[in-house]
């Protein structure tokens, strides 16, 4: 007669049980060994990186940026402080009544930024003021803009201060950041709408003081570490274009005047400062990921990306992490990095295609390792905007020099290679193609065309695409006081 525990052992329940034990003694150690490979493959691909770019020169160390006292930053300014805060309690209702009056008297669709129906310099069209001396049924359209004199002057001394320390991604005082942008934005319209009728009154001084002032402001943005900043750079400098371009249009400056606006076009290199933020924002995310896994405490506890790369290190394996890390450095560093050429003042557009083919590999595709890269915003698109607008603000630096060579000789001269170092330092090359802006002068001598060739790196005779959104792949970028032909 069996005895009953070798009939327990074979029964079938018995043997399902144990294979099943069987099957998850198996299935964890499977899991154990992947993991640990992951991890030894993970601290592989970071080791073998980080060997290649202490190597290369690549920077790679994060470090806060330095503070920067109350009474020299951009950001302290109190109006700044009061612009940021939003809500209903007491403290924002200085913030809640500049964007009523605002929005009183500027419409929602009628925002001149140098982008809409107002004209804009590529195009070769003045901004026609007369939208507003009929919408506020005013002759002098000073005198609507008076209710924000206060403000203006204010922004205007917030932005001769010398330093900016804004606050860093994820960081609690980060939180009413979206608040600030918003009110810079709508204090570079009435500062931008004031210098266009000051121009139109025939009141150069105070025009160019007001598009001095978004220069400023604009350089005080982009000495910020972070590329948030740099685009709100480019948005105030995109008020101060249009200024210029009518101010030049009408012969309104003198020769000071023009050399000092050439001097504050020349202190905002957009890519400069946008790639160093790029460097600043690589850094940065090293360090969370770093900190995360266990590395040294670079970062502030309490900051937002941390805690969030926290939420996340709890669902992915260690070597996952390590993988994602390599990756977003390699993303950086191979990708927008290299779209850079700053010795030759250049952003190259076939690099940039590049990282645009790279994001599209990442988006199409599925790894652990790319998980979070597919977080990141479209970077070529960023990349793409930074050179249009720092295209703008070489055309601008010529311009100046150009009519401040008209004003000394009574016409403009035959060629670029006149203007250095007399009128200016040196003539900025094409942002995009790295070789010489074309200027064509009319044989009369008071006319002239000039352009970059654009992000197609074709020479289209100074034509510009009708439309706005077909200017990233047709057409030049143009600066002339005159509409070029239309095909």
């Amino acid at each position: 007669m069996p005895l009953p525990f070798a009939s327990l052992r074979q029964s079938p329940r018995a043997k399902t049980a144990r294979n099943a034990l069987i099957t998850v003694l198996v299935l964890l150690a499977a899991l154990i060994l992947y993991l640990n490979l992951e991890r030894a493959r993970g601290l592989q691909a970071w080791t073998d990186y980080e060997t290649q770019a202490k190597a290369a020169g690549v920077w790679l160390d994060y470090a806060a940026p330095l503070p920067v006292p109350n009474d020299q930053n951009f950001a302290a300014a109190p109006l700044l402080q009061n612009l940021a805060l939003s809500g209903n309690d007491d403290a924002a209702a200085p913030a809640r009544d500049f964007q009523k009056r605002f929005d009183d008297l500027i419409p929602d669709d009628h925002i001149p930024n140098g982008l809409g129906e107002f004209g804009h310099w590529e195009t070769s069209q003045p901004v026609d003021l007369q939208f507003w001396h009929t919408h506020w049924n005013a002759t002098d359209l000073l005198v609507p803009l008076k209710e924000f004199d206060a403000e203006l002057a204010a922004f205007a001394a917030a932005a001769r201060r010398p330093g900016t320390s804004f606050p860093l991604e994820g960081e609690p005082s980060a939180t009413s950041l979206g608040a600030l942008l918003d009110n810079l934005t709508r204090l570079t319209c009435l500062t931008e709408l004031r210098a266009l009728a000051e121009l139109d009154q025939n009141l150069p001084g105070p025009a160019a003081d007001d598009a001095t002032t978004l220069l400023r402001a604009a350089q005080r943005c982009a000495a910020a570490p972070e590329i948030n900043y740099q685009m709100l750079a480019v948005d105030i400098q995109t008020g101060a274009i249009p200024i210029l371009w009518q101010g030049l249009a009408a012969r309104r400056w003198d020769d000071a005047q023009l050399s000092a606006l050439e001097g504050e076009l020349a202190a905002l290199d957009l890519l400069a400062s946008s790639r160093h933020a790029w460097q600043f924002e690589a850094a940065f995310s090293t360090a969370a990921f770093e900190q995360t896994i266990g590395g040294p405490p670079a970062i502030p506890a309490d900051n937002g990306v941390l805690a969030g790369l926290a939420n996340i290190s709890a669902r992915f394996p260690r070597g996952w992490l390590y993988q994602t890390m390599t990756g977003f450095r390699r993303f950086y560093d191979g990708g927008i990095l290299a779209c850079y050429d700053l010795p030759h003042h250049r952003l190259d557009a076939a690099a940039v295609a590049k990282v645009s083919k790279m994001e599209d590999a990442i988006a199409t595709s599925w790894s652990p390792y790319n998980y979070l890269l597919k977080t990141l915003a479209p970077a070529h698109q960023t990349l793409m905007v930074l050179a249009k607008a720092q295209a703008g603000l070489d055309l601008a630096r010529v311009a100046c020099a150009l009519e401040r060579a008209r004003l000394a000789t009574g016409q403009y001269p035959d060629n670029l290679a006149a203007l250095a170092p007399a009128y200016i330092a040196a003539v900025p090359p094409d942002v995009v193609t790295g070789q010489p802006l074309i200027y064509k002068r009319d044989p009369g001598g008071d006319k002239f065309v000039l352009y970059s060739l654009g992000w197609n790196s074709q020479d289209d005779g100074g034509w510009v695409a009708p439309a706005l959104s077909a200017r990233w792949s047709e057409g030049d970028w143009t600066w002339s006081y005159e509409a070029q032909p239309k095909r």
